[in-house]
């Protein structure tokens, strides 16, 4: 079991993930980053099916013409057409070999100057591959999770206690709203999911991280951005 969460905010978006890595075939448990960064400004992370085969999906993606990449509302259809096939095969393969369907997503972060920040995803197990898109242009903040029951709202909970002031301007402390995510999909599946956590922030910068959080951060290491 995989926590994914993202969070779209004023001025950047915001993707993080938990480390563990599960061999369902084997029983073995290992850290691993599981966002990449597809493009200068945009950023992913896959919950799922996993191994050689479910990771396919990033050589796919990273074939792509350069272009393609530009504008992320037209790579996110390209992306599903990519996605479709490997859920499919890998679905048919866990039937056949006894394992329940362990769906297949993709949580994006991205920000360009035509749409600002952005969270996307594409569930090909829920929502038959179809994306969705949350820009603060358009949406205002917005948070999603991936994860275990009530995944959603207690990422919801979490960043509302996550917000502090600073003068008049609302923010977000992004590595306290992680860990305790991350933290609390640990507690409810201890043997899928675990600290330490790694975090992406993606701005008209580009993308900065991974950084790998474990809980025991100083305030003086807490990373704040403008809700």
């Amino acid at each position: 079991m995989t926590i994914l969460i993202a969070a779209t905010l004023s001025n950047c978006s915001i993707l993080a993930a938990d480390s563990r890595r599960l061999n369902v075939t084997q029983g073995t448990a290992t850290e691993a980053v599981k966002i990449r960064q597809i493009a200068p400004n945009l950023v992913a992370a896959k919950f799922g099916y996993a191994g050689i085969e479910g990771d396919a999906i990033w050589e796919k993606i990273m074939a792509l013409p350069p272009e393609t990449f530009a504008d992320i509302t037209e790579l996110l259809p390209q992306v599903s057409e990519i996605g479709r096939p490997i859920y499919e095969e890998r679905s048919a393969w866990a039937h056949e070999n006894g394992f329940g369907d362990y769906g297949y997503t993709l949580l994006l972060a991205s920000f360009d100057d035509r749409n600002g920040p952005g969270i996307h995803y594409i569930d090909w197990k829920m929502d038959a591959g179809v994306p969705a898109s949350y820009f603060t242009r358009l949406d205002g903040a917005k948070v999603i999770a991936q994860g275990p029951n009530g995944a959603q709202q207690t990422t919801h909970s979490a960043i509302e206690r996550s917000i502090r002031l600073v003068g008049q301007q609302a923010t977000v402390t992004v590595n306290r709203w992680v860990t305790e995510v991350v933290g609390w999909s640990a507690a409810v599946d201890p043997d899928r999911c675990a600290l330490p956590a790694y975090v992406c922030v993606v701005d008209a910068s580009g993308v900065s991280g991974p950084n790998r959080l474990t809980g025991h951060e100083s305030s003086l290491d807490e990373v704040m951005v403008l809700l």
